[in-house]
């Protein structure tokens, strides 16, 4: 009887581990590959088509650029914008307005120090990707240089080929689009924000 007992519980403890295994392996795989930490936060602003500050639990503001994508720049103090500046910079307010919560997966974090990761928001089923919706609605291009992981790379380009099949945003007059980083290096300055 006891030998039974003993057996029943191994196989029960066995079960439960086995299960809470399966959960956190699950739970890894929702984060896109490579993050660095998921945060919860509250848009405070948008700042241009692919950068924002958010106010972390902890009450601290971080900056966090949109990864992968890059927007037509917004104009800046005294530097003008880019055509669709400002359009893409309501696209991105439309989908995170202040007030807004957003989880926010760092992938890294640049040289200015702001968040560079992939943001989410809870206003969809199942959470939808900002980053893809932006290209999706043709406001911001895939920032090749720095678009490395698979499969995220293969979405992002497929978002950003449909957009421009169906000419939708900065590919509606594609023979007169700059990319953004053309426009920064001619313009010979490397960071706006």
């Amino acid at each position: 009887m006891k030998r039974t007992s003993r057996l029943l519980s191994a196989i029960i403890l066995t079960a439960l581990l086995l299960t809470i295994t399966v959960a956190l392996n699950n739970a890894a795989d929702a984060r896109p590959p490579r993050t660095l930490r998921s945060i919860t936060g509250t848009v405070v602003r948008v700042i241009d088509g692919d950068t924002m500050k958010v106010r972390s639990p902890f009450g601290s503001i971080v900056t966090v650029r949109l990864y992968g994508i890059d927007a037509p720049e917004a104009p800046h103090g005294n530097m003008p914008g880019q055509p669709l500046g400002e359009a893409s910079k309501s696209a991105l307010e439309e989908l995170v307005y202040p007030g807004s919560e957003v989880t926010i997966h760092v992938m890294a974090v640049d040289k200015y120090r702001r968040f560079v990761s992939i943001v989410e928001t809870p206003s969809c089923y199942d959470s939808c990707s900002v980053n893809l919706s932006l290209l999706r609605a043709g406001m911001a291009e895939v920032y090749r240089e720095y678009l490395n992981d698979e499969p995220m790379r293969s979405a992002y380009l497929e978002a950003e080929r449909q957009a421009k099949k169906e000419r939708r945003g900065i590919w509606n007059n594609a023979s007169s689009y700059e990319r953004p980083n053309h426009f920064r290096k001619r313009m010979s300055v490397s960071h706006f924000k």
